[in-house]
Parts: C-alpha cells; structure tokens; sequence
C-alpha cells in the first residue's frame, strides 16, 4: 500500500506488511481486532469513550484526518512478499520498500516508529536512517501480541504524546 502521509506528518509508523483484511479494504490496520487505531483514538481524541473500541465504528477518512491532524503518518517496511494469512511470523521472500529514498524525500519527519518485526527487516533490507530521525521500537498493536493491552496502549500513547 501507498504511504499514508501528509506535509505536516513529523512521525512516520513503519508496520511490516499489511494483513488481508488490510489488504482487502486498502486501508491500514483494517482487521477489527488489531489495537492501532484503538490506540491512536484513545491517545488523541479526548471526547472518545475510553472502553469503546474505534473498529467499525469510525470510517477510514476520519481515522486519517486524526493522524494528520497529530503529525502522524503510516507506511509498512515491505513492499511485497509472500505470506499466508496475516501473521507476520509467516513472511517471506520480502521485497523492502526504499525507506532511505523516502525519508530523504520527506524533512519534516523528524521521529520514526517502529514494531520490533519491522524494525529487524528495515536492518536486515540494509535501510538506513539519512537524517538521524529519532527510532522508536514499540510493541506491536496486532491482538496476537501476549503482553497486556493496556501496557502497549500506555507505552505507545507516552511515545506518542512526546514533543518532537
């Protein structure tokens, strides 16, 4: 998928490669059940029940805007590869999207947020950091995380909510 990403985007969350539900919809983090845009509404829309998940319930234009409206835009580290179903566990034979070239390309990101998985495939496709942004590694959002859902949810909203 195209990166999703405006002027204003300081932040640039790096996934691995989109699910199929993702992949369906074409729209980022798609499937129901990952936390991300959970996460994102809790962090950055105060009005929002606090136990509501978002899923559904907001459409994508929306979800988008209150990334831009935060500084915040998303891209996935892989371009292509083969996958059955939507674990990240189960890629390979990945084509790395050009992530040097584009952070050339984009000054005013300034901060880089990655899972521990699309992290280890950024080094691996020899992808290199030009202008030294700030890397951040977070847990990752998908619900087949172990680790407790409101820890990630804390830990990805202190980051998130840090001035750049």
């Amino acid at each position: 998928m195209e990166p999703l990403i405006s002027d204003s985007c300081h932040t640039l969350i790096l996934g691995t490669f989109p699910g199929e539900e993702s992949l369906r919809k074409q729209e980022y983090y798609a499937n129901h059940k990952n936390h991300f845009w959970d996460i994102i509404f809790r962090t950055y829309d105060p009005q929002w029940d606090y136990f509501k998940p978002v899923a559904d319930s907001v459409d994508y234009d929306r979800k988008i805007q209150v990334l831009f409206n935060n500084g915040l835009g998303l891209w996935d580290v892989i371009e292509s590869c083969e996958r059955e179903g939507s674990s990240d566990e189960k890629i390979k034979n990945e084509r790395v999207n050009n992530l040097t070239d584009f952070l050339s390309s984009k000054p005013q990101i300034r901060r880089l947020i990655f899972s521990n998985k699309s992290m280890t495939i950024f080094k691996k496709g020899g992808q290199t950091n030009p202008r030294q942004c700030r890397i951040v590694i977070l847990d990752s959002t998908s619900s087949l995380n172990p680790n407790n859902t409101f820890q990630v949810l804390s830990r990805w909203r202190n980051e998130l909510l840090k001035s750049i």
